[in-house]
């Protein structure tokens, strides 16, 4: 999202989210151009910034002028139990995708009616993770660098299992969130069950 201007321009988002070691915090060019991009977004929002403990010290040791702004969240590796951050406590669980891991505990630590939009989820023939808006994706060239700096990572990734065990943890959350008296609607097409059983519609053949 950071890479579109126009978009940043039209929501203002008042927090960004943001961790994976990948394509945020690795040392290829695709990262290195996500930080700049996130830079910028900063000038041109104002937003908080929310990222894992686990990598904070990184970046404020390349961009200490972002300490003002950011939001720190421990990650709770091992648990089942969901929850949001509060001024008790602010550790949330842990998960590999950053719409559970941060942005919806957040959401739900501030409000309880939640509109879910831009989740689209994952086309029954995809090969990769899922497919990419191409205004807010990068480009081929800079996704090859993310490729050859974490090759491991890449070729052990099983794309069907994550993205099945991303769903069933979307839908507990959500579960857990209306167990609490809060609200998720899907407001944009999606693939992804939790959210067309919650308002979203399916995608367009």
């Amino acid at each position: 999202m950071v890479r579109d201007l126009d978009l940043l321009r039209a929501l203002q988002p008042n927090v960004i989210c943001f961790g994976d070691p990948h394509f945020h915090y690795g040392p290829s060019r695709y990262a290195a151009a996500f930080r700049r991009d996130l830079l910028r977004a900063v000038d041109e929002t104002d937003a908080l910034l929310v990222t894992p403990e686990l990598w904070a010290g990184l970046l404020l040791a390349h961009h200490p002028e972002l300490a003002e702004r950011l939001v720190v969240l421990p990650m709770l590796k091992g648990t089942s139990t969901w929850h949001w951050p509060s001024p008790e406590r602010m550790a949330v669980r842990m998960t590999s995708n950053v719409l559970t891991a941060a942005m919806l505990p957040l959401a739900f630590a501030l409000t309880d009616r939640v509109a879910i939009a831009g989740c689209d989820g994952r086309r029954p023939d995809e090969s990769y993770f899922w497919q990419h808006n191409g205004r807010t994706q990068y480009s081929d060239s800079l996704m090859t660098t993310v490729f050859e700096a974490h090759p491991a990572y890449f070729r052990d990734q099983n794309y069907s299992t994550y993205y099945e065990e991303h769903c069933q943890q979307l839908e507990e959350l959500l579960a857990a969130a209306e167990h609490a008296g809060k609200r998720a609607v899907g407001v944009t097409p999606s693939y992804i069950s939790a959210l067309r059983r919650r308002g979203a519609s399916s995608p367009a053949a």
